[in-house]
């Protein structure tokens, strides 16, 4: 009896209590980037993206974003297909932030998202499931060009664009989207996040 009891506990305790560090799954369940295509060797949807290549020349950001899509490119279990385009082609754009307003203060980052009528996820405009536009705002003033965190704010960024959000259980869960952007590649959680939109 005293082992049937220990057993039962310990399952209840792994059911019940044991936290899992990948379900958690922070976006808007109905957005979706726009330009997908639905890819019969995977078998799953692929979002295509257009990254700007312009990325504020000669700044700490210079070259960061074609690091950023490689790292999401080739660690996205193939749910990302990004390339770098010129500024007028592209659907993803960055912009420098010198005088930060005053809802900005702190962060050194801001993806606003567009839906196809112009409205925006800042001011509460965006009214649509797609998201046609990104603009990825950097705040240069506060970077080293020898620190990596430059590259890690920008997959960051970028991951916004895709939908993914800040994960809520930060202490238990390792992901590109955490608020302090502690990684440049995409991790379980975030591959997990566009599976289950994608």
């Amino acid at each position: 009896m005293k082992k049937t009891f220990i057993f039962v506990f310990s399952l209840l305790y792994v059911l019940v209590i044991t936290p899992d560090v990948t379900t958690a799954h922070e976006y808007e369940p109905n957005l979706r980037w726009f330009d997908l295509y639905y890819a019969s060797s995977y078998g799953h949807n692929v979002i295509k993206m257009k990254v700007s290549d312009n990325l504020l020349d000669n700044g700490p950001f210079e070259n960061k974003a074609q690091l950023a899509v490689s790292n999401w490119n080739n660690h996205s279990n193939n749910y990302v297909s990004a390339s770098m385009s010129s500024f007028s082609s592209s659907n993803v754009d960055y912009a420098d932030y010198d005088n930060w307003p005053g809802d900005w203060a702190g962060l050194d980052g801001l993806a606003i998202l567009y839906d196809n009528y112009g409205g925006n996820n800042i001011d509460g405009t965006f009214q649509y499931s797609t998201i046609y536009y990104a603009q990825l705002n950097l705040k240069a003033e506060n970077f080293n060009p020898s620190n990596d965190h430059a590259e890690r704010l920008v997959a960051h960024e970028l991951g916004h664009a895709m939908n993914l959000g800040h994960p809520e259980d930060s202490g238990l869960i390792s992901s590109i989207m955490l608020f302090n952007c502690p990684y440049k590649i995409p991790q379980d959680h975030d591959r997990d996040d566009l599976e289950n939109m994608y």
